[in-house]
C-alpha cells in the first residue's frame, strides 16, 4: 500500500519495478482497506476533545504513546 509519500514515488516505484511487482490501484481515503486510519482518526479525535491545550511536541508524544498503549479494538 502506498500513500504517494516521497519515498514511495522516488525509490519504491523503481524498486517493485525492478523485481516485476504487480501494482494494484487502491480507491483514496478508503479507510475499510487500511484499518490504521481508522486508528488515527479516533487518536486525533481524543486529542483534539481532551488534549487542546497541548502546545509541547513532546508533551503531545507522550499523549500519542499513551493513547496507542490504551487502545483496544473494542473502541
Amino acid at each position: 500500500m502506498q500513500n504517494n509519500a516521497p519515498m514511495h514515488k522516488k525509490v519504491c516505484i523503481m524498486i517493485r519495478e525492478k523485481l516485476g511487482m504487480v501494482i494494484l490501484d487502491w480507491p483514496p481515503n478508503s479507510p475499510d482497506l487500511n484499518p490504521i486510519e481508522n486508528i488515527w482518526s479516533f487518536m486525533k479525535d481524543v486529542i483534539a476533545k481532551k488534549y487542546a491545550d497541548v502546545s509541547s511536541v513532546e508533551k503531545l508524544k507522550q499523549i500519542v504513546q499513551r493513547i496507542w498503549e490504551e487502545f483496544t479494538d473494542h473502541q
